[in-house]
C-alpha cells in the first residue's frame, strides 16, 4: 500500500507553524529569565523594559520587514495566535474588575478615573481631529483619500488609546524608590482602572470602523456592533462560570481557562470583532458571577507572562513601521495626551472632593503607557488590516509609547518627590 505524498506547499506551510510556535514558546520561557537583570538599569531604561516593551521590538526584528525569519506567510498563519494573545490580555484585564472587591474603594475615585480619561480622550481627539481637517482643508497633502467621517474616526482612535495608563510606571517607582503617599496611591489607582473607560471606547470605535453590520440596524452599525461584541462577551462569561464553578484542580483550571480564551478569541475574529474587548467583557462577567478571582490569579501561577511575550513577539513582526505624516503627529500627541493626563487630574478632584489636596500636577506622574494601548492598536490592525492608514497609526502609538515609557519615569519621580512621597538618596 502506497500512501499519496502531501503537496509540497503544504508541508512548507505546517513545518513553518511548527518551527513559528517553537521558536515563540522558546522565547517566552527563557528571555524572562536572561533579562532578569533590570534593576541595575538607568530609570528610564528599567521602566521601559519593565513593560517587556523589549519583546516588540524582538518581533519587528524576526519579522518579515527586517531579518525575515517570520516571513510574510507565516505571521499571517500566526494571526489566530496573536487573536488568543489580545483575548488574553483582554481576559486577564478583566478578571480584575470583581464588584466585590471594588466596593472597598471610594466611589470618587472611579469618577475621577474615569473623568480623567475622558478628558484626554476628548483634548487628543479634538487636536488630532484638528490637524486632520486643516491637511483636509490644504488639499490632504499629510493624509491623502481620507474623508472627513474617517479622519474624525481616526482621530477618535487615537484619542482613545491616549485615554490608557500602565499602573506599571508607578508600580516600578514604589518597588525600586520606595515612592509612598496619598498622591502615589491615588496617581496607582487612577492609572489601574481608567483603562475600562478606554476599553469600552475603544470596541465602540472599532464598531464605527467596521465596513459592515453583523445584525443591520440602518443607521446604527456601529452600536449594534459593540451590541454585538458585549452579548458575545456576556453569554462566554456565562458559560465560562457554569464550565468553572467546580472543584478542578489547578492545571485543569488553566487548561480550561486557556481553552475558553481560545474558544472567544476565535469566534470575536471569525465574526470581525475584537477579541480584545470580547474577553474582557467575558472576563467581568465571570468573575462576577463565580467571584473566583483569587483560584484564578492562583491557577494562572505566572502563566500570563509567556502568553504577553508572545503577543508582543508576534505584534512586533506584524508591525510595519510607516513613514511619512505618521512622525509628524508623534509630538503632538504626546504633548496633547500629557495636557489631558494633567488637566483631568487635577480637575476630577475638584469635582469629587477627597480627604486631601492632590498635586495639581499629579497627571505627570501617570504617563506611563503598556499592554492595553499596545493590545488596542494590534487588534485594529488584525481585524480591520484593509483598514487604510492602520500601519500610520500603529507607528504612532507604539513609538509614543516606548518614548512615554521612557520619560514618565523621570516625570513621576520629580512629581512625587515634590509631593515627600520619594526620598533622596
Amino acid at each position: 500500500m502506497t500512501l499519496a505524498a502531501a503537496p509540497a506547499g503544504n508541508v512548507a506551510d505546517a513545518l513553518g507553524i511548527v518551527v513559528g510556535v517553537t521558536l515563540l514558546m522558546a522565547l517566552s520561557l527563557t528571555l524572562p529569565h536572561l533579562l532578569s537583570g533590570k534593576r541595575a538599569l538607568p530609570l528610564w531604561l528599567g521602566s521601559a523594559l519593565a513593560g517587556h516593551t523589549e519583546f516588540l521590538f524582538l518581533g519587528l526584528l524576526l519579522g518579515p520587514h527586517v531579518l525575515g525569519l517570520f516571513d510574510e506567510t507565516l505571521v499571517e498563519q500566526m494571526t489566530p495566535f496573536l487573536a488568543v494573545g489580545l483575548g488574553w490580555v483582554g481576559l486577564f484585564f478583566g478578571l480584575q474588575w470583581d464588584v466585590r472587591k471594588m466596593r472597598r474603594f471610594k466611589r470618587s475615585h472611579f469618577k475621577i478615573a474615569g473623568f480623567q480619561a475622558l478628558v484626554t480622550c476628548i483634548i487628543v481627539t479634538a487636536a488630532m481631529a484638528l490637524a486632520l481637517w486643516i491637511d483636509h482643508r490644504s488639499g490632504g497633502h499629510m493624509v491623502a483619500g481620507l474623508s472627513l467621517r474617517n479622519r474624525l474616526i481616526l482621530a477618535a482612535t487615537l484619542g482613545v488609546v491616549a485615554s490608557v495608563t500602565a499602573p506599571i510606571g508607578i508600580g516600578w517607582l514604589i518597588a525600586r524608590h520606595g515612592a509612598r503617599g496619598e498622591n502615589t496611591q491615588l496617581a496607582q489607582f487612577l492609572a489601574a482602572t481608567d483603562g475600562i473607560v478606554g476599553i469600552l471606547l475603544f470596541g465602540l470605535v472599532l464598531s464605527a470602523l467596521q465596513p459592515t453590520a453583523v445584525i443591520d440596524v440602518p443607521g446604527l452599525r456601529a452600536l449594534s456592533n459593540f451590541a454585538v461584541t458585549i452579548g458575545i462577551g456576556i453569554m462566554l462569561g456565562v458559560l465560562a462560570h457554569h464550565i468553572l464553578h467546580g472543584r478542578w484542580s489547578a492545571p485543569d483550571y488553566l487548561l480550561w481557562l486557556i481553552g475558553l480564551v481560545v474558544l472567544s478569541s476565535g469566534a470575536a475574529h471569525t465574526i470581525g470583532q475584537s477579541p480584545l474587548v470580547v474577553n474582557f467583557v467575558m472576563g467581568v462577567i465571570f468573575v462576577n458571577l463565580s467571584h473566583q478571582s483569587e483560584r484564578v490569579t492562583k491557577s494562572l501561577g505566572g502563566a500570563e507572562v509567556p502568553f504577553y511575550i508572545v503577543f508582543l513577539i508576534l505584534g512586533g513582526a506584524t508591525w510595519s513601521i510607516s513613514g511619512g505624516w505618521a512622525w509628524i503627529l508623534i509630538l503632538p500627541y504626546m504633548l496633547f495626551r500629557a495636557l489631558g493626563k494633567v488637566l483631568g487630574a487635577a480637575l476630577g478632584p475638584r469635582i469629587w472632593r477627597l480627604h486631601f489636596h492632590p498635586l495639581p500636577q499629579l497627571g505627570l506622574a501617570m504617563l506611563s503607557q503598556g499592554g492595553l494601548a499596545l493590545a488596542m492598536i494590534i487588534s485594529l490592525g488584525i481585524t480591520l488590516p484593509q483598514e487604510p492608514h492602520v500601519q500610520a497609526l500603529e507607528t504612532i502609538v507604539i513609538v509614543s509609547i516606548v518614548l512615554n515609557q521612557m520619560i514618565a519615569p523621570t516625570l513621576a519621580h520629580r512629581t512625587l518627590r515634590r509631593a515627600g512621597e520619594i526620598r533622596l538618596r
